[in-house]
């Protein structure tokens, strides 16, 4: 599962491997750019695009199986409330709530020895979104640290514990 997919760069990057992709945004309009590029790259048959809020319209989705052993998450993480669907990519609520609700909702989605990917930039606090994930009952491991001229991105890797 490719969650807040925006323009399904994982999902195509995943199918192109052989995977079958569920890629989830609230954007329409980003629903309408997964298929389009789904569709350009020949990988229709790969990608489900679902437009939901987290995994609220996943949940009873009969195209979509029932667990992943992915979810791979490029969350919003500064604070703030989003006045608009762009503003969503970047503001996850006063007190990140997006982060908050999907790590209560993605073990439902989880397939036994599945995991949550996450990118996030050094913008985060990164003790602070450990702490999220462990007091959700999850591991939390950064797997990889990519430096960039003014920012720094972190790759973490989680399982239920």
């Amino acid at each position: 599962m490719d969650m807040g997919s925006g323009s399904g760069v994982v999902s195509i990057f995943a199918a192109s491997k052989g995977a079958k992709c569920t890629a989830v945004d609230i954007n329409p309009i980003a629903i309408r750019c997964i298929n389009e590029n789904a569709a350009r790259n020949k990988l229709e048959s790969s990608i489900i695009a679902v437009e939901s809020d987290l995994f609220i319209s996943v949940r009873n989705n009969p195209l979509i199986r029932s667990g992943f052993d992915i979810i791979f998450f490029n969350p919003p993480y500064y604070k703030g409330i989003p006045k608009n669907n762009f503003e969503r990519a970047f503001l996850a609520g006063a007190e990140l709530n997006v982060i908050d609700n999907f790590l209560r909702e993605a073990k439902n989605f989880l397939l036994p020895e599945g995991k949550i990917c996450f990118i996030v930039s050094s913008d985060m606090d990164m003790d602070d979104l450990e702490k999220r994930f462990r007091s959700t009952g999850y591991d939390f491991t950064i797997v990889k640290t990519i430096h960039k001229f003014l920012e720094t991105f972190y790759i973490t890797e989680s399982v239920t514990i």
